[in-house]
Protein backbone atom coordinates (compact mmCIF):
# COMPACT_ATOMS: atom_id res chain seq x y z
CA UNK A 1 0.00 0.00 0.00
CA UNK A 2 1.41 3.34 -0.70
CA UNK A 3 0.71 6.52 1.00
CA UNK A 4 -1.34 9.08 -0.63
CA UNK A 5 -0.32 13.10 -0.19
CA UNK A 6 -0.65 12.47 3.50
CA UNK A 7 -0.09 9.61 5.89
CA UNK A 8 -0.88 9.69 9.28
CA UNK A 9 0.99 8.33 11.95
CA UNK A 10 -0.49 8.75 15.63
CA UNK A 11 -0.88 12.73 15.59
CA UNK A 12 2.15 13.36 13.23
CA UNK A 13 1.14 13.99 9.77
CA UNK A 14 3.44 12.70 6.83
CA UNK A 15 3.39 13.91 3.46
CA UNK A 16 4.47 11.77 0.63
CA UNK A 17 5.62 12.78 -2.92
CA UNK A 18 3.35 12.28 -6.14
CA UNK A 19 4.61 8.80 -6.88
CA UNK A 20 3.31 7.57 -3.19
CA UNK A 21 6.69 7.51 -1.66
CA UNK A 22 7.69 9.05 1.77
CA UNK A 23 9.97 11.48 2.02
CA UNK A 24 12.91 11.09 4.19
CA UNK A 25 15.93 12.74 5.98
CA UNK A 26 18.44 10.52 7.93
CA UNK A 27 20.77 11.54 10.23
CA UNK A 28 24.33 9.94 10.29
CA UNK A 29 23.81 7.80 13.22
CA UNK A 30 20.34 6.09 11.15
CA UNK A 31 22.26 6.13 7.92
CA UNK A 32 25.31 4.37 10.19
CA UNK A 33 22.51 1.78 11.72
CA UNK A 34 21.49 0.88 7.96
CA UNK A 35 24.45 1.09 5.57
CA UNK A 36 27.48 -0.04 8.26
CA UNK A 37 25.64 -1.59 11.15
CA UNK A 38 22.52 -3.34 9.15
CA UNK A 39 20.59 -2.36 12.53
CA UNK A 40 17.47 -4.60 12.52
CA UNK A 41 15.83 -1.67 13.92
CA UNK A 42 16.15 0.06 10.30
CA UNK A 43 16.15 -3.42 8.24
CA UNK A 44 13.10 -2.56 6.83
CA UNK A 45 14.55 0.73 5.38
CA UNK A 46 16.61 -0.87 2.74
CA UNK A 47 13.77 -3.10 1.59
CA UNK A 48 11.32 0.62 1.09
CA UNK A 49 14.25 2.14 -0.49
CA UNK A 50 14.54 -1.07 -2.97
CA UNK A 51 10.81 -0.79 -3.47
CA UNK A 52 10.61 2.87 -3.82
CA UNK A 53 8.31 3.33 -1.08
CA UNK A 54 10.60 5.85 0.52
CA UNK A 55 12.77 8.35 -1.38
CA UNK A 56 15.74 9.33 0.91
CA UNK A 57 16.67 13.42 0.98
CA UNK A 58 20.21 14.64 1.57
CA UNK A 59 22.44 17.80 1.36
CA UNK A 60 26.16 18.46 1.03
CA UNK A 61 26.48 18.94 4.97
CA UNK A 62 24.89 15.92 5.39
CA UNK A 63 27.45 13.85 2.81
CA UNK A 64 30.20 15.69 4.50
CA UNK A 65 29.90 14.71 8.25
CA UNK A 66 28.56 11.11 7.18
CA UNK A 67 32.38 11.10 5.61
CA UNK A 68 34.04 13.13 8.46
CA UNK A 69 32.40 10.05 10.94
CA UNK A 70 33.19 7.02 8.73
CA UNK A 71 36.51 7.81 8.95
CA UNK A 72 36.25 7.52 12.95
CA UNK A 73 38.65 4.70 13.95
CA UNK A 74 36.36 3.46 16.51
CA UNK A 75 34.38 2.36 13.23
CA UNK A 76 37.79 0.72 11.88
CA UNK A 77 36.65 1.08 8.19
CA UNK A 78 39.20 0.69 5.99
CA UNK A 79 39.39 3.84 3.54
CA UNK A 80 37.81 1.56 0.96
CA UNK A 81 34.83 0.16 3.20
CA UNK A 82 34.56 4.20 3.69
CA UNK A 83 34.06 5.30 0.16
CA UNK A 84 31.72 2.22 -0.38
CA UNK A 85 29.51 3.29 2.34
CA UNK A 86 29.22 6.82 0.87
CA UNK A 87 29.06 5.73 -2.61
CA UNK A 88 26.03 3.45 -1.53
CA UNK A 89 24.56 6.41 0.52
CA UNK A 90 24.65 8.82 -2.42
CA UNK A 91 23.13 6.23 -4.44
CA UNK A 92 20.34 5.69 -2.84
CA UNK A 93 19.62 9.52 -1.95
CA UNK A 94 18.34 12.87 -3.80
CA UNK A 95 20.99 15.42 -3.24
CA UNK A 96 19.40 18.83 -3.17
CA UNK A 97 20.84 22.08 -2.58
CA UNK A 98 19.23 24.67 0.23
CA UNK A 99 19.45 28.27 -1.18
CA UNK A 100 22.25 30.18 -0.87
CA UNK A 101 22.49 31.74 3.51
CA UNK A 102 20.10 29.24 4.27
CA UNK A 103 22.41 27.36 7.08
CA UNK A 104 22.97 31.41 8.04
CA UNK A 105 19.32 32.33 7.42
CA UNK A 106 17.09 34.00 10.61
CA UNK A 107 15.11 31.47 11.75
CA UNK A 108 11.80 32.37 12.96
CA UNK A 109 11.33 33.54 16.61
CA UNK A 110 10.82 29.67 18.67
CA UNK A 111 12.54 27.87 15.58
CA UNK A 112 14.49 24.43 17.26
CA UNK A 113 17.76 24.80 17.39
CA UNK A 114 19.98 22.09 18.60
CA UNK A 115 22.14 21.88 21.41
CA UNK A 116 24.95 20.03 19.02
CA UNK A 117 25.40 22.32 16.22
CA UNK A 118 26.32 19.19 14.00
CA UNK A 119 22.61 18.82 13.97
CA UNK A 120 20.89 22.25 13.25
CA UNK A 121 21.95 21.17 9.22
CA UNK A 122 19.63 18.66 9.31
CA UNK A 123 16.42 20.70 10.84
CA UNK A 124 17.19 22.88 8.10
CA UNK A 125 16.99 20.51 5.57
CA UNK A 126 13.63 19.14 6.66
CA UNK A 127 12.72 22.72 7.04
CA UNK A 128 13.56 23.22 3.45
CA UNK A 129 12.00 20.14 2.48
CA UNK A 130 9.40 20.59 4.40
CA UNK A 131 7.33 17.04 2.61
CA UNK A 132 10.02 15.25 4.38
CA UNK A 133 10.43 13.35 7.61
CA UNK A 134 13.49 13.61 9.35
CA UNK A 135 14.81 9.99 11.16
CA UNK A 136 16.93 10.36 14.38
CA UNK A 137 17.39 8.48 17.34
CA UNK A 138 19.19 11.47 18.66
CA UNK A 139 17.89 12.40 22.46
CA UNK A 140 18.68 16.08 21.38
CA UNK A 141 16.67 15.85 18.23
CA UNK A 142 14.00 13.79 19.44
CA UNK A 143 13.10 16.37 22.56
CA UNK A 144 12.37 19.12 20.15
CA UNK A 145 9.80 16.94 18.13
CA UNK A 146 7.13 18.92 18.98
CA UNK A 147 8.87 22.52 18.74
CA UNK A 148 10.02 21.26 15.21
CA UNK A 149 6.36 20.32 14.18
CA UNK A 150 5.20 23.93 15.08
CA UNK A 151 7.42 24.79 12.12
CA UNK A 152 6.20 22.19 9.70
CA UNK A 153 8.99 19.77 10.78
CA UNK A 154 8.20 16.10 11.55
CA UNK A 155 10.92 14.10 13.79
CA UNK A 156 10.56 9.96 13.75
CA UNK A 157 12.78 7.94 15.77
CA UNK A 158 13.27 4.60 14.46
CA UNK A 159 10.31 2.85 15.51
CA UNK A 160 7.77 5.12 14.45
CA UNK A 161 9.82 4.94 11.07
CA UNK A 162 9.23 0.95 11.24
CA UNK A 163 5.77 1.42 11.96
CA UNK A 164 5.32 3.18 9.02
CA UNK A 165 7.23 1.32 6.79
CA UNK A 166 5.52 -1.60 7.79
CA UNK A 167 2.13 0.25 6.87
CA UNK A 168 3.43 0.95 3.33
CA UNK A 169 3.91 -2.32 3.01
CA UNK A 170 7.92 -2.83 3.86
CA UNK A 171 8.25 -6.00 6.46
CA UNK A 172 9.75 -5.55 9.77
CA UNK A 173 11.76 -7.27 11.55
Amino acid sequence: MGCGTILRYASVRIPCDGAARLKLILDTNIVLDWLVYRDEGVAALQLAVDRSLVEIITHAPAIDELRRVLAYPRFKLTTREQQDTLERYTAQTRLVTLPAGAMDERLPPGFPRCRDRDDQHFLMLAHHERDAALVSKDVDLLTLTRRARKFGITVLDPRQLASILQSLGAPVG
